[in-house]
């Protein structure tokens, strides 16, 4: 540093030597511009970047055209353009910087020496530009300038390394737009080149060994091959390691670490990973400026990190942070940049996720919202469209499972195909696109009762799970579903074969996940209905017992949503009685009761509540009932009785200020809400004993 002080002094001293108008002039500001952008590059001082760009302006200017220096000039000043727009973003500079570049590389000689090298300038001109227009043509024009500085580049040169590099990202950059994986293969063959001609402690080799991580972790994507994805996380290690404290680049390379921990929790469900992922992700977005072009999409990836311990864990805070992530992310771009389609992506799964959890009707509104605008504002073709057409066909599917209205499924049930159709058959994909296909499918017999759609539903899940991988990471998910779709199968044929390969595909799907992990309760549910039916069948008393203790253990799963819970709860309420086990049943009453003020926390709208509410109709009366049949005290009987009032009480209390605007308009049905609320409020006179068994699993 201190040589190029004195560098800078020296020129600073020539130029302050030299006459107006002496034909050297511009020569001295060139030099000593080429001196503050030095030191701009080891500083980050934007002060010296300001001087450097003023310097080559006054040099281009005192330089006559068709001077033999004018080239090299109007390549520095747009160099300088260029230094500054990665700072600001300002896509003026660039915009100038590419015009200055394209000037100099024309005015350059067929054949001179730094015609590779204005090749090159003005490729990363054209791929910053692409970067944010994602203008194809930009990436084209980016790759042919790139390829044309490689072969204008002799063999052991000092750049050839740097143009290796570059070609390689280009190719990656394609890859990543079509999907095409001979690009993907060239990006990889061209970084390891770059690597293998960098000397080892050599300051580009950081950067080299993030790319080279980089198309390493993009071909597992791809392919899912775990090995590929052990490569980059080694390379993007080896880069982070070599990388100072408080290095630019250091952010990027924590984020990229993190990103590879997160794609091996995925395939590995190691929460060690995870949390990896999350630490790394942090540091990132900590080492990031306010303001900082990538702040916006270090903050989704901590998002995505959030959201996927939600999903392993439960922890409604993690999903609530993750949802704040990616608004944050999103409110970070501008409209119609390249990114926002991504974040909409992601923002709406957020709301999906926790409509799931809640049963709140306006998140899954957003949700759908948000996905249909980043379908929108995603190009045809795009490599991000089929998760999009999967995941706002999801949003139609929970919607038609709220509402019940067919053109919500049928909408769902189209975006699937579409989503499958547009996916290469060796794609990692595949697997759960069939699957959400069938799923949709199931939906749609399970309404209609078309065999056809059964068929279609076993033919599409048959298809995805002998596409599954042995270590595929979604496995119990995918067997759960195919268990249904033979459970359904079996329910309208009655063959027992069915009924088997049901029990036993629910048995593996829990089986393939940790005892801690959400999903338990739905899989738990679904091996004891399964047992209940092959109970139901043969009468053996082993399978009633299972059923029992599996209903039970998914009843008491503490991390799983409340009303996937209470489910199993009323399942296992109605067994009971049916087998008039009536202690047992008395407490499933009990716990079930204490359950239910956690099923609708005040931040719901009323309409949610009255919704889950309807999901516990009878539980208070069949408490009742079975305590009056054990011959308890009337006043255990009264107990269930009150808590099933109070509940209704405190939904009524909150909606009792909707009444005034209802009457209002509809006098009518004031009058009636007020009897129902004074009837509610009364003391009992009487208790009707009964005990609901509907909740038994059918034949």
């Amino acid at each position: 540093m201190e040589d190029l002080e004195i560098v800078i002094q020296r020129f600073q001293e020539a130029l302050d030597a030299t006459p107006e108008d002496h034909p050297d002039q511009a020569s001295r500001f060139h030099s000593l511009g080429i001196g503050y952008g030095d030191r701009y590059r080891r500083t980050g001082a934007m002060k010296d970047l300001e001087i450097a760009i003023q310097l080559f302006q006054k040099a281009l200017d005192a330089t006559p055209e068709n001077h033999s220096e004018q080239a090299d000039r109007l390549h520095s000043l747009g160099i300088g353009y260029h230094d500054r727009y990665r700072r600001t973003r300002a896509m003026k500079d660039l915009e100038i910087a590419i015009q200055q570049l394209q000037e100099a590389l024309d005015t350059t000689p067929e054949d001179h020496s730094d015609q590779e090298y204005r090749f090159h300038s003005l490729g990363i001109g054209y791929n910053d530009r692409y970067q944010r227009t994602k203008t194809i043509k930009d990436l084209e024009i980016t790759i042919q300038r790139f390829q044309k500085a490689l072969d204008a580049t002799s063999e052991n040169h000092p750049e050839q390394a740097s143009r290796l590099h570059s070609l390689g990202i280009g190719y990656g950059d394609r890859y990543q737009r079509t999907g095409a994986v001979e690009d993907l293969e060239i990006a990889i063959q061209q970084l390891q080149k770059a690597l293998d001609a960098t000397p080892e402690n050599h300051p580009e080799q950081a950067r080299l060994l993030h790319s080279l991580g980089m198309g390493y972790g993009n071909r597992y994507q791809r392919t899912g091959a775990v090995e590929d994805l052990e490569i980059a996380i080694q390379q993007l290690q080896k880069a982070l390691d070599t990388t100072p404290e408080n290095h630019p680049d250091q952010a990027r390379r924590l984020h990229s670490l993190g990103m590879r921990y997160h794609d091996r929790y995925r395939k590995t469900r190691a929460v060690e990973d995870l949390e990896k992922a999350i630490q790394q992700l942090q540091k990132a977005l900590d080492a990031t400026p306010e303001n900082h072009p990538e702040q916006a999409s270090r903050l989704h990836s901590l998002g995505i990190g959030y959201g996927d311990r939600y999903q392993r864990t439960g922890a409604v805070e993690d999903l609530e942070i993750a949802i704040q992530r990616f608004q944050e992310a999103l409110d970070a771009v501008p409209e119609n940049h390249p990114e926002q389609a991504g974040r909409l992506y992601s923002l709406g799964v957020g709301y999906s996720n926790r409509y799931q959890r809640t049963g709140a009707m306006e998140d899954l509104e957003i949700a759908i919202q948000q996905l249909q605008k980043a379908l929108d504002a995603t190009p045809d073709n795009h490599l991000d469209q089929v998760r999009q057409l999967e995941a706002l066909g999801i949003g139609y599917g929970n919607r038609y499972q709220r509402t019940g209205a067919m053109k919500d499924l049928e909408i769902a049930i189209q975006l699937f195909q579409k989503a499958l159709d547009a996916t290469p058959e060796d794609h990692s994909d595949q697997v759960c696109l069939l699957h959400s296909l069938g799923m949709g499918y199931g939906n749609r017999y399970q309404r209609t009762g078309a065999i056809k759609d059964l068929e279609i539903v076993i033919q599409l899940f048959q298809k995805a799970f002998d596409a599954i991988p042995k270590d595929y990471p979604d496995q119990a998910r995918r067997l759960h579903s195919f268990g249904i779709g033979y459970r359904d199968r079996y329910q309208r044929t009655e063959a027992m074969e069915d009924l088997e390969i049901a029990i036993q595909l629910f048995q593996k799907a829990l089986d393939a996940i940790p005892e801690d992990h959400p999903d338990q309760v739905c899989r738990l549910h679904s091996l004891g209905i399964g047992y209940h039916n092959r109970y139901q069948r043969t009468v053996a008393v082993e399978d009633l017992e299972i059923a029992n203790q599996r209903f039970q253990e998914s009843s008491a799963q503490i991390s799983s949503p409340v009303r996937d819970r209470i489910r199993s709860s009323k399942t296992l309420l109605a067994l009971y009685a049916a087998c008039a086990f009536w202690s047992s049943a008395y407490k499933v009453a009990s716990t079930t009761l204490s359950l239910i003020p956690l099923l609708t926390p005040r931040s719901l709208k009323n309409s949610d509540k009255q919704h889950l509410l309807i999901d516990i109709a009878g539980i208070a009366s069949d408490g009742a009932a079975i305590a009056l049949h054990l011959g308890r005290d009337p006043l255990d009987a009264l107990k269930f009785l009150e808590q099933g009032r109070g509940v209704l009480a405190a939904s009524l209390e909150e909606i009792r200020v909707e009444s005034l605007d209802l009457k209002e308009k509809h006098l009518d049905l004031t009058k009636q809400f007020d009897s129902l609320q004074q009837e509610l409020e009364s003391p009992i006179t009487r208790i009707t004993v009964f005990v609901d068994e509907s909740h038994i699993p059918s034949e």
